[in-house]
């Protein structure tokens, strides 16, 4: 199947096997989050993911076996059993589905995937040629599932990550490819505070491939704008792309904290999350940036006594006592 995609790689085995349908179903923590088939009639597919995955006869048979064993449907439940079923009568039967083969490509953690061959009506035997076929592309097939795994991993991580306020980037630490980047960190690299280059990675102007090559781990302040920068130690990649892009690489995080990128994103989040007006959003985000009352009066072109009154209603909004408090919730926003 050489280095095919999902779809390609299904595609190719429904050809050559003469199968009905076949696809590959994802699990976490035991429980089913979607699946990929070729061939598999539209109703069908959306019966078994709302009604049927859970009573589905051949799927514990199949979760149950050793990683790369490939069954058939009579090893997994038995005829009549099967045939005595609801999924069977409402489901399989009326599209014409005799039987299945398959097993579980691949288990990382907390995720399985299961790969099944549907057989159509009409099929001779138990499907145990078909079987021997499918157990010699395993390897590839397995490969495939474990990039998967790898992509649902770095979709996830990308989004859990999103909600932090300074910049994620998780480089490869040999080449500094970047590998992942949250939003803040693409952020970064919009406005061009960040610059991402060919075995280098420049922020505010320096460049820190050197700092990076010759320091495990550390802390840097840029001496333009003050942007900080923490580099922690090389780590295995793991879930942060296909299979044969991160197998065996070693990766690093690098936080990047841009003081003004940082206070705009958290009075966005303080405007929404409190319902400030503009100009509230506004004295939170120089809160943010360490100015004073006075400093921030004298900006806005307002006395002190009226920023005060603006302060206690901002006070008031967020349920502080004071400006300590409201720094420090503006903060978690």
């Amino acid at each position: 199947m050489g280095n095919l995609c999902l779809s390609e790689a299904l595609e190719t085995l429904v050809r050559t096997s003469g199968a009905l349908a076949a696809g590959l179903t994802f699990w976490k923590d035991g429980a089913f989050f979607k699946q990929t088939w070729v061939g598999l009639p539209g109703a069908f597919e959306r019966g078994y993911v709302e009604h049927f995955h859970t009573a589905d006869p051949w799927i514990r048979g199949v979760r149950a076996v050793t990683t790369g064993t490939i069954v058939v449907s009579d090893e997994l439940v038995p005829r009549a059993v099967l045939e005595s079923s609801a999924f069977h009568a409402e489901l399989c039967r009326p599209h014409r589905i005799k039987d299945i083969y398959g097993g579980r490509l691949a288990r990382d953690g907390a995720y399985e995937v299961t790969i099944g061959v549907l057989r159509s009506a009409d099929a001779r035997g138990l499907g145990a040629r078909e079987a021997v076929d499918l157990r010699a592309l395993v390897p590839e097939l397995g490969c495939v599932a474990e990039a998967e795994i790898g992509a649902f991993r770095a979709s996830t991580l990308d989004s859990s990550l999103d909600h932090l306020p300074f910049g994620v980037f998780v480089i490869d630490a040999g080449t500094a490819e970047v590998l992942l980047a949250n939003t803040a960190a693409r952020a970064l690299a919009a406005t061009g505070t960040v610059e991402v280059r060919s075995r280098d990675l420049v922020v505010d102007g320096e460049s820190l491939g050197a700092w990076l090559a010759s320091r495990a781990y550390g802390n840097r302040t840029t001496r333009r704008r003050s942007v900080r920068v923490s580099a922690f130690p090389p780590r295995m990649a793991r879930g942060l792309a296909p299979l044969e892009r991160t197998r065996g690489i070693r990766v690093r995080d690098l936080y990047v904290h841009d003081a003004r990128v940082v206070s705009q994103e958290l009075a966005e989040r303080a405007r929404a999350a409190y319902n400030l007006s503009d100009r509230e959003a506004q004295i939170a985000r120089h809160l943010l940036l360490g100015d004073s009352p006075k400093e921030i009066a004298k900006e806005n072109g307002v006395s002190i006594s009226t920023m005060r009154s603006q302060l206690r209603n901002l006070y008031a909004k967020v349920g502080v006592p004071g400006q300590a408090q409201l720094v420090g919730a503006l903060s978690i926003a």
